[in-house]
C-alpha cells in the first residue's frame, strides 16, 4: 500500500482547481478495505475485474465524492487520477467504482484531505516503501517472526520496519487529548478547593 498525495481532475474542473484540490492517494491490493474495516457507502470494492490491462478503476472517499459531485452519485463517473508510469506520476483516465467512508489518517479531529485509491495491479509504485496491514485473531506481534521469515525467503529479500499494532497508532493520537483532559480535571479540582475555602 504505497501512499502519496497529489491532484486529480474531472470534467469541468479548471487547471487551477486541479492544483488546489489535492488528495491522499493509495495503490491498494484486493481486500485492503475489508481488512481495515473501511465501510463501503456506494458501489463496490476492488475485485478480480480490476487487473492490469483492464480499464482503470478508482475508489474515492466520501470527502472527495461530496466535494466533486455534490448531491450526485460518483459511481461510473470519469476521473483523471494519479498513476505511476515510467515517466513518473501522471493523471490517467479512470472510472469511479466505489465510495468509502473517510479514514482519519492525519488527525482524529480534522478532515485534512480526501482520499483516492487505485488497484495495486493497475498502479505499481515500484521503488517506494510499501505498507502492509493484517487483521489477526491472535496477538498481532506474535506473527512478526513468521512474517519476517517469509519476507527473507523472497527472491529479493525484503526488510521489515515499523511493525506496530493499530492500537499503538490510536493511543499516540489520543494521548494529547488525554493529557488535556487530565489538566482540566486538575484545575477544576483546584478551583473547587479554592471556592470551598472562600478564596
Amino acid at each position: 500500500m504505497p501512499n502519496w498525495y497529489g491532484g486529480y481532475r474531472v470534467d469541468g474542473m479548471t487547471t487551477e482547481d486541479a492544483s488546489i484540490f489535492t488528495t491522499d492517494n493509495r495503490a491498494v491490493t484486493l481486500g485492503y478495505f475489508q481488512t481495515m474495516g473501511i465501510r463501503l457507502i456506494e458501489g463496490r470494492y476492488f475485485d478480480a475485474r480490476d487487473r492490469a490491462g483492464a480499464p482503470n478503476a478508482v475508489i474515492v472517499d466520501e470527502v472527495v465524492a461530496r466535494h466533486t459531485w455534490p448531491g450526485r452519485s460518483p459511481i461510473g463517473k470519469p476521473i483523471e487520477a494519479e498513476h505511476m508510469i515510467e515517466q513518473g506520476l501522471v493523471l490517467v483516465p479512470s472510472v469511479v467504482v466505489g465510495v468509502v467512508e473517510h479514514v482519519s489518517n492525519h488527525s482524529l479531529t480534522k478532515e485534512v484531505r480526501g482520499q483516492i485509491s487505485s488497484p495495486f495491479a493497475q498502479n505499481l509504485r515500484g521503488g517506494f516503501p510499501e505498507t502492509f496491514v493484517l487483521r489477526t485473531a491472535v496477538a498481532p506481534m506474535s506473527l512478526v517472526p513468521a512474517i519476517r521469515r517469509l519476507l527473507q525467503q523472497n527472491t529479493t529479500p525484503l526488510a521489515m520496519d515499523k511493525v506496530r499494532p493499530m492500537t499503538e497508532y490510536l493511543d499516540r493520537e489520543i494521548a494529547p487529548a488525554g493529557f488535556t483532559a487530565m489538566l482540566a480535571k486538575l484545575f477544576g479540582a483546584l478551583a473547587l478547593l479554592l471556592a470551598a475555602y472562600g478564596v
